[in-house]
């Protein structure tokens, strides 16, 4: 009854699913509506089976992890009975296993996919296996650097091969693991061996950042700064001293080099605040009498750890330079505590052992809780404001443990850090109501010269959905869909867009206005009298200028007429 009803839910969320994927593919214009009902009875027929498969693969799954158990328990009581060829024979197939798989990803072109990953955890496993096999049937050492150094040389070429952060994930655990264990004891060069190891897994973030795959880089990036603080801490159990100043400038050149990066980017995360609790933790430290009684008594540093703590020194100075620049004061004040821890331990070695250092690093480190709590709430932001309350209490515990000041200081130094964070509060609350009232007395307009016309619009959707038409899936084949049957409804469907009027221009009405004609006063006849006839001025041609001493043409004689004058009496009198 159970199973029954099991499946006629997943059958109920299939349906919906597929209703869903098909409701999406016609609102993007990629199925026509004659087409839904018969792509989704299609999509039914296929994702029934693979709904149950995916159950099967899940069973199959966990019955192989309980069977591969039940393999290792038997072998485990059987195998001082096998014979050493066995053993040798089983170690170099699995190596050949992990090897072949590794060929066969790689000749896929299927790096930094999901079969890569499990494959570079397989080809870690299979080596780890095969190690432990060949390190019980011949003698070779009992150090476990021994038998982590055949995996590092086998695995991690294979790891940047595939770029698998899964089979990073394992290596740095190996490491963990040795250092646990007492393997800088053991070696020669003791704690630098942690660090030489843990080195030659940062060229695989360069590669990741190449290839651009900032989710795996995220990941590697939280891994590898956890890995890194770990080590340090399993390291310190083993000195005679607490090394926070190593520590404070580890921390600090971790952080700048988050803000190296773009803030915006996830990978820079995990360096910015692992580095800022780190800094905090080796400040907090500091504070403490018994940590600087361990560097009083020894009789000096060893030449790595001041050649590691002068190398981090430097490459703090040329992060600093080179990429902080506009973040300032928060980087500043965390750069500042290596500095500052380095003072004192100048005091502590000079046999100036006082009060001194443990009074500075207690006022620097409330500065530093007082600073995160004031800059949460200045720019809303929670992380720096659980940052700094957390600081502040880790003070207060540690004072009243060990009595390196008064409670009652660090109570009134409470009290005032409270009522100054209310009065800047109060302040801002103020200045909020003072822009409010500010923009309603006033009103600001904002004037956008007009774009210039492109011409024709360009119908960009539907260019995409042409393109993304090219590549079909294999159901719609089936169905008779065919991409270019495809891309000519979708050129039909832009056709008719551009075709259909979405605005019906209004006739143009005919005009009556008859422009004037402007003319010369003399052009203008008076009233009663026609239009005078315009003279015509003749223009004769003068000749060529000449000299007034020169002998004078004669003048044609004219004959003159007789002009009678209306006024005279002449004419009266022969009347």
């Amino acid at each position: 009854m159970g199973h029954t009803v099991r499946e006629a839910r997943m059958k109920e969320r299939g349906i919906e699913k597929i209703g869903h994927i098909v409701a999406e593919w016609e609102a993007k214009g990629w199925l026509m509506p004659t087409g839904k009902e018969a792509v989704q009875r299609q999509l039914q027929r296929e994702m029934a089976p693979l709904q149950m498969r995916s159950a099967y693969v899940a069973a199959i799954g966990i019955g192989a992890a309980l069977l591969g158990v039940a393999i290792l328990w038997v072998l485990t009581q059987a195998w001082y009975y096998v014979y050493p060829e066995v053993r040798m024979g089983a170690a170099v197939v699995l190596v050949l296993l992990g090897q072949g798989g590794t060929a066969a990803v790689m000749l896929q072109e299927k790096q930094g996919t999901e079969r890569a990953e499990i494959m570079g955890m397989l080809q870690y496993c299979f080596c780890l296996a095969a190690v432990a096999m060949i390190a019980q049937t011949y003698y070779w050492g009992w150090s476990i650097m021994s038998y982590l150094l055949p995996c590092v040389v086998v695995s991690l070429p294979a790891i940047y091969l595939l770029r698998s952060v899964s089979g990073l994930i394992l290596y740095d655990i190996s490491v963990l693991w040795w250092t646990a264990c007492g393997g800088t004891l053991q070696q020669a060069g003791g704690s630098v061996t942690v660090w030489v190891l843990l080195m030659l897994s940062l060229p695989f973030y360069y590669l990741l950042l190449h290839k651009g795959e900032e989710k795996r880089l995220a990941v590697f990036s939280w891994v590898t700064t956890i890995t890194v603080f770990c080590a340090f801490a399993l390291v310190s159990a083993t000195t005679a001293y607490i090394p926070f100043l190593a520590l404070a400038a580890l921390a600090a050149t971790i952080m700048l080099t988050g803000y190296t990066i773009d803030i915006r980017k996830a990978w820079g995360t995990p360096f910015r605040w692992c580095g800022r609790f780190a800094a905090v933790a080796s400040l907090w430290l500091s504070c403490i009498p018994a940590s600087w009684r361990g560097i009083a008594d020894i009789q000096g540093f060893h030449w790595t750890a001041t050649a590691v703590t002068a190398v981090l020194f430097a490459a703090m100075v040329g992060l600093f330079v080179k990429g902080v620049k506009q973040r300032l004061w928060s980087p500043l004040l965390y750069s500042i505590i290596p500095v500052v821890i380095a003072g004192e331990t100048v005091l502590v070695r000079s046999g100036v052992y006082s009060s001194l250092p443990l009074w500075v690093s207690t006022l620097y480190l409330f500065i530093m809780g007082a600073w995160e709590v004031w800059q949460g709430v200045r720019q809303a932001r929670r992380g720096h404001t659980l940052l700094g309350i957390l600081v502040l209490i880790g003070l207060a515990g540690m004072v009243i443990e060990v009595r390196t000041v008064s409670p009652m200081t660090m109570v009134a130094a409470y009290i005032l850090v409270f009522l100054a964070a209310r009065q800047m509060a109060k302040k801002r609350r103020e200045n909020s109501q003072k822009a409010v009232r500010h923009r309603h007395l006033r009103t600001h307009i904002t004037v956008k010269s007009r774009p210039n016309s492109t011409g024709e619009t360009v119908d960009g959707p539907t260019r995409d959905r042409m393109k993304r038409a090219e590549n079909l899936p294999a159901w719609m084949e089936e169905n008779g869909i065919s991409a270019s049957s495809l891309q000519e409804a979708m050129k039909d469907k832009a056709e008719q867009i551009k075709q259909t009027v979405t605005v019906i221009p209004r006739p143009q009405e005919t005009s009556s206005f008859v422009p004037p004609v402007f003319k010369q006063p003399e052009d203008i006849p008076l009233p009663g009298e026609g239009i005078p006839a315009q003279q015509e001025i003749e223009i004769k041609d003068r000749g060529v200028s000449r000299s007034p001493w020169q002998a004078r043409e004669k003048r044609e004689k004219k004959d003159k007429k007789r002009v009678l004058s209306p006024w005279g009496t002449e004419e009266r009198n022969k009347k």
